[in-house]
């Protein structure tokens, strides 16, 4: 496997590494707002302890003098060896991605997609080929650990239901006490880091490029699923992300698109990955829980994620041409059944059983709260007796 296409690129940086017995890896890094971060995820890339990785810097946006030499200097001060390649554009994480269809040559070996925010552990390389060989899978993924605090969770794969919504195997603020350490089958890997087969990637035409990172994820697993693929999360392989926040960059108003966007790209994906013979019990499905969600979000006052559900499914029909080529492509790759892909799925409604887990914590601190109110009442106290049960009456009045 060795880059054959790259653009202004000084040759001290390029070093292809001769092959040395094990597959090859490509590591690919989509760099857009340079960051201390970068570093340290070039930097982590470099110390990896597998022998045979190469790092492909994608640095995407306008590349004016002054961040064309910021990158530069990223690049050669932690990972001097990393090929660098500016994009004129933003063509989003996924569409940049796919460039490594065309710089690298042929389908042997692996890539590794990982976010500029992310640091993968010296050994994280390692682990995830030896797991990726054992379990015979397609793509695997690590345990994501939170930036600023190892012991908390962050992912250790996502279960998805049959509509595309996404129900997160820990829960927020989870601490890691190896609870979620056996390796296991998960229906989807975020894309903040994840290796997957050279061959699996190029037969799936790469990221679907009209999705944004948030979705891209979701839709490459999904197909991957189709034909046959295992997504295994490996618990032993490591990285923390700083899950930078993009709403704090926003204007409400903006937020609001991008919510309303992400749940196109949901709704969009699941039409387009569904097969034929179950795609209109799932739309069905769809209006009634959109329907369902809109209601009880204008209630609960947070209205925009379940309009953007609703809109995005009536106005479906105008992406017809888009929607179609995308389930064609999906079509002429399949091997599995939808109905066994269901057998990987979560059952009924994802976004459902997280707003009932959600109540159910709400009423259960609610309880406990009561509770040891109740009990302050009956502690007892130091004073006399007589003093004692006039205190006690006046707390057991304040109680009722």
């Amino acid at each position: 496997m060795g880059v054959t296409e790259f653009f202004d690129t000084p040759s001290e940086l390029i070093a292809p590494q001769e092959p040395v017995g094990v597959p090859p890896v490509v590591a690919v890094v989509v760099v857009h707002d340079l960051g201390d971060w970068t570093a340290d995820c070039l930097a982590s890339l470099a110390a990896q302890d597998y022998p045979n990785l190469q790092i492909l810097v994608l640095s995407t946006g306008q590349q004016t003098d002054e961040v064309a030499t910021a990158v530069l200097d990223v690049c050669a001060n932690n990972a001097p060896a990393s090929v660098l390649r500016f994009m004129d554009s933003n063509p989003g994480f996924g569409a940049a991605c796919n460039n490594v269809l065309v710089m690298v040559d042929g389908e042997s070996g692996f890539y590794l997609f990982i976010h500029d925010d992310a640091v993968l552990a010296a050994d994280g390389v390692s682990r995830l080929i030896e797991e990726l060989y054992r379990s015979n899978a397609g793509i695997v993924g690590p345990k994501i650990v939170s930036w600023d605090d190892v012991r908390q969770l962050q992912s250790v794969g996502i279960a998805v239901d049959r509509f595309g919504e996404r129900d997160a195997v820990v829960s927020a603020d989870e601490i890691d006490q190896e609870q979620h350490d056996a390796v296991r089958d998960t229906f989807m890997l975020p894309s903040t880091c994840m290796l997957i087969r050279a061959d699996l990637f190029r037969s799936l035409g790469g990221f679907e490029p009209s999705l944004s990172h948030e979705s891209a994820d979701l839709d490459l697993c999904w197909r991957a699923h189709t034909i046959g693929a295992r997504v295994v999360v490996v618990p032993a392989a490591v990285a923390k992300h700083l899950h930078r926040s993009k709403s704090s960059n926003h204007s409400p108003q903006q937020v609001r698109d991008l919510v309303v966007r992400a749940e196109k790209e949901r709704i969009h994906t699941t039409i387009a990955v569904t097969q034929g013979i179950y795609l209109p019990l799932v739309l069905l499905q769809l209006l009634v829980l959109s329907i369902a969600q809109l209601v009880i979000g204008v209630f609960a006052g947070s209205p925009a994620r379940a309009w953007g559900s609703f809109y995005s499914l009536v106005t479906s029909p105008l992406h017809i041409q888009a929607l179609r080529a995308r389930r064609q492509k999906v079509r002429h790759s399949r091997i599995v059944d939808d109905g066994e892909i269901r057998a990987l799925q979560s059952r009924g409604s994802a976004r459902f059983s997280a707003y009932l887990r959600k109540q159910s914590r709400v009423t259960g601190k609610a309880e406990a709260d009561n509770r040891l109110s109740l009990l302050t009442c009956y502690e007892p106290t130091s004073h006399s007796s007589t003093q004692s049960s006039k205190a006690k009456g006046a707390s057991f009045s304040h109680c009722r």
